[in-house]
């Protein structure tokens, strides 16, 4: 069941939100179908935290900043807090100071930044929990709950009555659970161990008013015989982060993580997560924590079927990201969220997440009222996974504790040793159907965890410690387990495969690679593949890696045929560990079937404001799901595939790299933020204009100045300033420079049908004589006044062309449609049921458009008109100083500058 994404407040209140990934609350006798996510959107609050690369106690750290400002050139009217700091009543190091600026200039904070021992200043967020109940009756179809239904019972399939006979039981393991809480009365009744429950927030009370965290914690260790506990001998830490009135503040976040290291903790639980992996401090003392042996262990949300929505910190490659099953061991449920990473997704490719899925649906827990309930989410499934980290690390010895008790090793045996689920391939699915049946790798990552393998395999693992790196082998006959990689085979002069491996060492908190990767073919039959590798550093820590693995056929295909070998990775302090390869490969397409799929423009949310394409969404108002063929944008590429039988390659340069157009019959170019350079647009004119030219394939969006510098901006508490939209839904400026050549030019209006799925769009304004286009009633979307909060304004409907399709004499076709909604998951998905023969509907049109660009074949309702121009007031400019910012366009060189022009 799915859970919307919704955030409280508008856009002007919001940056970021970490939400509670717990769902469906529930009682055992009577089981509601209601979806609650819980969020926290951003409030404005006056404090900063400003970090140090050091530790010491915290009036040292005051005292150390005030002697920092006196050498300002003027002086400076700021104070420390010790205000809310609970970490001063543990006596224990810190590393950051909670500082209140008054009345004066920003320019402070930049300096403040470069002086030795400053690690960075960011905003100290107070985020406020909100919960919403939405129902949604498609879930309830597919999950309804029945006495058959929830007859799976992983305690017992698991079969650790047996486990506890064999007293395994997590004994001596520290398990810290960070949410809201357990309650007292809880601790004394319902667990053996509690060491301690922590209160981090301003309040004088322990009382968990929400229940989620004694819930959570009673997964993992409780003792109530109606729903005990996977492990209930740790030694359970509560820290309670969120007040009654369900707020935090980072400050509260950042001082529990280094309790958590104080306290030397085992095994760190989070159900909870947010979007912004770019969130420094956060992220950086995740990776301290891992780095210094705390196995962090992290839900990924409650986002799916979503690609790309992945939350942080379950997105990071040190921390154990787990998603949920459905209502059976061998299904995963349809709200667990799905990967791509997006931290690599503008220059590469993501990683694969989850890491791995446990159940999630019907998991039973304590209730405020000393029963028990149930309660469905991958918030349930990160504490089983949790309780799982301690029993493995319960049958370890201290001194094989110190070298094996990290996140590498042991992430490393619960991927090797967990059962993958069934995958079944059906390409009339869409990713967000109901019965979807493909739970691939980046649905189920290694697949269901399995607390008897990993105990079976921990003598060798341990006796024979190797690197464990994940996906373990690129089969890429394996389909759809190696979605979406498996679905088109290789070919001469294709663009390289990018594939992003990650690495667990069983022992080094850092390591690197010595030397080159070697390629070793099976048999010289088999020599058809160069195969190279990259690392954002040289450097792998804490315990783990990325290495990017870019495949690319070195020579002609003479026929359809199937290659296979080892990549050998030679990794420190590890003997060496071979990665196996398996790629059908195919003759070269013809011209028309290959295309050119434009990555490079795209600007994503959280490294800018990217707002959503869709501006009658009340939810999150950010672009954040990557805008990639295998993300959001993943349906209309599967199209491209199955209905137009074409092969898509995905180009994360911009166009001067390209090295032969000649060999591309289409470029299609989806929701674009960033801009052209001018050798990019001239690349384009000559290969459209070529004989049997290049065709272009539009899908914009919506764009319209005063919408963006005056009505949606807000207070962003990382850069310490005001932030406005980088573009529109897409950058319609940019498109219209990059045609202009053609004669096409859109509308800075915003345009809108409902009912066409035409949901913020733009509209042809300009095109030349002969166009063909296709016309539908939109309305003028526009704000009532400044700000935000005052919505939407709809104007009297207007006949508009919605789609234009202009044939370039002698040359390829140029073909625009002004709205990316159809096309997008993501908007789709949050649409009212009943929109199915809209969206079919939709579909169909785009299909006619992608048909007409690769054989000038006219859609039935194609309508030719003698030219077109609309005039408007304000018409949409070039003017982007925002963009610039996040630009890899603006105030840069092509990548490839002395490319020449054919």
């Amino acid at each position: 069941m799915p859970a919307a994404t919704t955030l409280a407040g508008h856009a002007r209140e919001v940056l970021r939100w970490i939400a509670l990934l717990g769902v469906l609350h529930s009682t055992v006798a009577s089981v509601a179908m209601d979806v609650c996510p819980c969020h926290l959107p951003l409030q404005v609050h006056e404090e900063y935290i400003v970090s140090f690369t050091t530790y010491d106690t915290l009036p040292a750290l005051a005292s150390r900043l005030d002697n920092v400002l006196a050498t300002y050139e003027s002086p400076v009217s700021a104070s420390s807090s010790s205000l809310h700091r609970q970490i001063q009543r543990h006596n224990i190091p810190t590393d950051f100071v909670v500082w209140h600026l008054h009345d004066m200039s920003l320019s402070v904070i930049r300096w403040l930044r470069i002086q030795p021992g400053i690690k960075s200043i960011v905003r100290n967020r107070r985020l406020q929990l909100t919960s919403l109940t939405t129902t949604d009756p498609t879930a309830a179809r597919q999950d309804t709950f029945t006495s058959s239904s929830a007859s799976w019972n992983y305690m017992d399939d698991w079969d650790i009555s047996r486990l506890r006979a064999q007293n395994i039981t997590g004994h001596g393991i520290k398990v810290a659970i960070f949410d809201t809480g357990v309650d007292p009365d809880h601790a004394r009744r319902h667990f053996r161990h509690v060491e301690d429950i922590v209160n981090w927030t301003d309040e004088p009370l322990l009382r968990d008013s929400d229940g989620h965290g004694s819930f959570v914690a009673g997964i993992i260790a409780s003792v109530h015989p109606a729903c005990p506990g996977i492990a209930p001998d740790v030694r359970l830490v509560s820290f309670r982060v969120f007040t009654s009135t369900s707020a935090s503040y980072t400050s509260w976040l950042l001082d529990a993580l280094n309790f958590a290291l104080f306290l030397d903790v085992d095994v760190l639980n989070f159900s909870f997560g947010g979007p912004d992996f770019a969130d420094a401090p956060f992220v950086d003392k995740i990776h301290e924590c891992a780095a210094n042996g705390v196995v962090i262990v992290s839900a990924v949300g409650n986002h799916g079927p979503q690609y790309g929505s992945v939350t942080n910190p379950a997105d990071q490659i040190d921390v154990l990201g787990v998603g949920g099953l459905g209502l059976s061991p061998s299904t995963i449920a349809r709200f667990s969220a799905r990967g791509q990473t997006l931290w690599e997704i503008n220059s590469g490719y993501g990683r694969v997440k989850p890491d791995a899925v446990a159940p999630s649906m019907f998991v039973r827990g304590l209730s405020g009222e000393n029963t028990c309930r149930l309660m469905n989410g991958t918030s349930m499934a990160a504490p089983l996974a949790s309780g799982m980290s301690a029993l493995v690390l319960s049958r370890l010895t201290p001194s094989q504790r110190s070298t094996f008790g990290h996140v590498g090793f042991l992430k490393g045996l619960f991927l090797q040793t967990a059962t993958r689920l069934p995958s079944l391939w059906n390409a009339t699915m869409r990713s967000t159907d109901d019965e979807n049946t493909w739970q691939h790798i980046y649905e189920q990552g290694a697949g269901r965890l399995d607390i008897n393998q990993a105990l079976a395999a921990l003598p060798s693992a341990m006796a024979n410690p190797t690197v464990v790196l994940f996906p373990s082998s690129l089969n890429l006959t394996d389909c759809p387990y190696m979605w979406p990689h498996c679905l088109q085979p290789l070919y001469h002069t294709r663009l390289p495969l990018v594939i992003n491996i990650t690495m667990f060492h069983p022992t080094a908190v850092t390591s690197h690679l010595v030397g080159t990767p070697k390629w070793t073919p099976s048999n010289a039959e088999d020599d058809y593949l160069a195969i190279q590798t990259s690392t954002g550093s040289d450097l792998f820590w804490p315990y783990s890696g990325a290495i990017g693995v870019h495949i690319r056929v070195t020579r002609s295909v003479p026929h359809p045929m199937t290659v296979s070998g080892h990549l050998t990775f030679f990794i420190s302090d590890a003997p060496p560990v071979q990665l196996y390869v398996e790629i059908p490969l195919i003759p070269a397409p013809p011209q028309r079937q290959r295309v050119l799929w434009d990555q490079f423009r795209n600007v994503q949310y959280p490294s800018g404001y990217i707002p959503h394409d869709n501006l009658h969404q009340q939810v999150d108002p950010f672009d954040s799901q990557g805008d990639h063929p295998h993300t959001n944008f993943c349906d209309f590429f599967h199209r491209l595939l199955s209905h137009h039988r074409l092969f898509v390659e995905v180009l994360t340069t911009d166009y001067t790299c390209v090295g032969d157009w000649s060999l591309y019959g289409v470029l299609v170019i989806t929701d674009p933020e960033d801009s052209w350079f001018a050798s990019e647009v001239a690349l384009v004119d000559a290969a459209v204009r070529r004989h049997d030219g290049l065709s272009v394939v539009v899908i914009a969006d919506w764009f319209n100045p005063g919408l963006v510098r005056h009505h949606m901006s807000f207070w962003d508490a990382t850069t310490l300033s005001t932030w406005q939209p980088v573009t529109g839904g897409a950058n319609v400026p940019a498109i219209n420079t990059l045609l202009a050549g053609f004669g096409v030019g859109l509308s800075s209006h915003v345009w809108s049908n409902v009912e066409l799925l035409y949901m913020s769009g733009s509209a042809l304004i300009d095109l030349p004589d002969p166009s063909f286009v296709l016309y539908a009633n939109l309305t003028q979307d526009t704000k009532k006044d400044r700000g935000v909060d005052t919505g939407l304004f709809k104007q009297d409907m207007k006949e508009m062309a919605i789609a234009a399709m202009v044939q370039i004499q002698g040359g390829g076709r140029i073909v625009v449609y002004g709205d990316s909604s159809c096309v997008d998951s993501s908007t789709v998905s949050q649409m009212e049921h009943g929109t199915e023969m809209a969206r079919a509907q939709c579909e169909a049109m785009i299909d006619g458009l992608v048909e007409y660009a690769l054989s000038g074949h006219l859609p039935q309702n194609a309508e030719p008109v003698p030219g077109l121009h609309v005039a408007e007031a304000d018409a949409a400019d070039s003017d982007h100083p925002f963009l610039a910012k996040y630009s890899r366009v603006l105030g840069h060189v092509p990548g490839c500058p002395n490319v020449a022009l054919s």
